[in-house]
């Protein structure tokens, strides 16, 4: 049986993942890492640290545009605000993109 990766964090670009078994964490880029922007149902990938295969699920499955949004959550915290006006603008434009 595969063990479980710990899905840490989900953003719009990376996936940060917990290795059951080394205890290391890794960051996974959506696009040239797993080379799919697509949520992670469920997906088996290789530890860096150990080598051990691991699964990992419970990626968010929202719009990417929500996506955006929800990752300005995080830069508000750290008080960066023109990097949360570029995520928002991304967002919007990710937004009526998707509606055409």
């Amino acid at each position: 049986m595969i063990p479980n990766g710990e899905l840490v964090s989900a953003t719009y670009e990376n996936l940060l993942v917990k290795c059951p078994s080394s205890n290391a964490r890794t960051t996974l880029n959506r696009i040239s890492d797993l080379g799919d922007v697509q949520p992670v149902a469920s997906r088996n990938l290789v530890c860096p640290e150990c080598g051990k295969t691991l699964q990992v699920s419970g990626d968010t499955v929202n719009p990417p545009h929500e996506i955006l949004i929800l990752d300005c959550h995080d830069l508000l915290a750290e008080k960066p605000v023109p990097l949360s006006n570029l995520q928002d603008a991304k967002a919007a434009i990710q937004a009526q993109h998707g509606r055409q």
